[in-house]
């Protein structure tokens, strides 16, 4: 499961990492409101395990979540 970017792989790990700042932020009395998914790679099939993982932490949030994509897949 893993999105590649820039030479690097997006990993359950990496989510949860960004997921406990969201929680850090929000502790602190700061918003996030939604999240952006842009560009196409996040919807090429071989992303779609950890994007799923991305919009599961999200829901469990109350955090919107939205796209600006030309790719499919």
């Amino acid at each position: 499961m893993g999105a590649k970017v820039l030479g690097s792989t997006m990993t359950p790990d990496i989510v949860d990492a960004e997921f406990r700042y969201v929680d850090k932020i929000k502790a602190e009395g700061r918003n996030l409101y939604d999240i952006c998914f842009f560009g196409g790679e996040p919807f090429l099939k071989n992303n779609y395990k950890i994007v799923e993982y991305v919009c599961e932490k999200a829901a469990e949030r109350d955090i919107r979540l939205s796209c600006i994509t030309n790719g499919y897949d």
